[in-house]
């Protein structure tokens, strides 16, 4: 709404899908770096993660089969888990214990479920501070 100049009458955006649980992704934090609509500094980006990271064990990167900007930070980290279709990667969003991703519809999509109760903590690394696409019931860090 408010990104076509219309007046907001929704507080969050809305997905008219209910996710199914993925018994594989549940006590799992689920790492996302795919965007494409932003671009990270490397020596920002990485310490940040670095810190969010450290000492986790219970990490699972999400990568979509067609790939479509993943970031290599962590290629090879940590254990990935591929999704076919927006559906999946809702599925595993709502199953997760815990989120955290770039800038980019994988957080328009956390702050959907985290308005419907499906969404646990999420925290979304920003390059630059931005003003759209902001909910109040997402953690963001500003690198």
């Amino acid at each position: 709404e408010l990104a076509h100049f219309s007046k907001v009458y929704n507080q969050y955006p809305k997905i008219y899908y209910r996710p199914k649980t993925i018994d594989a992704i549940k006590d799992k934090v689920l790492l996302d770096l795919s965007a494409i609509s932003d671009t990270y500094e490397d020596d920002k980006l990485t310490p940040a993660l670095d810190e969010k990271l450290k000492g986790r064990s219970d990490v699972i990167q999400i990568v979509f089969a067609n790939d479509i900007g993943t970031d290599t930070y962590a290629e090879g980290c940590y254990p990935t888990y591929v999704v076919n279709s927006i559906f999946e990667y809702i599925d595993c969003l709502a199953s997760c214990s815990e989120f955290i991703c770039l800038m980019s519809g994988g957080a328009v999509a956390a702050a959907a479920l985290a308005h419907m109760g499906l969404t646990p903590k999420t925290t979304v690394f920003m390059s630059v501070p931005k003003d759209i696409f902001k909910f109040d019931n997402i953690n963001y860090v500003e690198l």
